[in-house]
């Protein structure tokens, strides 16, 4: 039987707490072989963990092939609206060439609008009337009848800016969400009857012990 180190001679101390110092390493190289044993990972630097957490939690931020579509409508859009805004400014529609600046006004206001007054029918059609496509087809067609051309045009731009950063914002968001989901455990480890039983999370029960070993992510 082994004595404890506190009482021992001085000169057979340092033997003692190195001997001590490899059981301990023994006791932890065991406990790493059982983990990796029952497939278990452990990460043993702080550091790895975070970069793989950082790895598993990377964002896509690139455009899906709608929303380049959507964007090269608003740049085209955008592009014919300077386009009028230039030539109404520079008397391009005077002489009573008010036919002119209106074909003019519809090309862009066609390029981005198209959608929202096809939306707007089809909901009427449905017995939606009252929805933003339908608000914004009033209004941008109020603006083409009192002659405001430029202002119509603006408007039903300024809307689908806001709806195309509507709409990534949202993908974005459920993507996020989705990595988020991926990276839950598909197993929970649960300890019963002084065992640990590898079962599904929805299986745990309220008040039972969850064993989560080093590297492991909470179900």
């Amino acid at each position: 039987m082994s004595r404890p180190c506190e009482k021992l001679e001085p000169d057979l101390l340092s033997d003692c707490s190195d001997s001590r110092k490899g059981s301990r390493k023994t006791e932890r190289n065991n406990d790493r072989k059982k983990v990796k044993r029952k497939g278990y990972y452990q990460l043993n630097q702080a550091g790895d963990f975070k970069n793989r957490l950082e790895k598993g939690t990377e964002m896509k931020v690139s455009l899906t092939k709608k929303q380049k579509k959507w964007l090269a409508r608003i740049l085209l859009g955008a592009a014919g609206f300077v386009v009028f805004v230039i030539l109404d400014h520079t008397g391009a529609f005077d002489n009573g060439r008010w036919w002119l600046r209106l074909i003019v006004a519809l090309i862009p206001y066609a390029i981005v609008g198209w959608d929202v007054i096809r939306k707007s029918i089809r909901n009427i059609s449905h017995g939606e009337v009252f929805d933003e496509n339908f608000l914004m087809m009033v209004a941008t067609f109020g603006a083409f009848a009192i002659g405001e051309y430029p202002e119509a045009v603006a408007v039903m731009l300024l809307y689908q800016i806001g709806e195309l950063f509507q709409n990534y914002a949202t993908g974005k968001s459920r993507d996020s969400i989705s990595q988020l989901m991926s990276m839950a455990p598909e197993t929970a480890i649960v300890e019963r009857d002084g065992e640990t039983e590898e079962v599904d999370p929805d299986e745990v029960e309220v008040g039972e012990i969850i064993v989560i070993r080093p590297g492991e992510k909470v179900p």
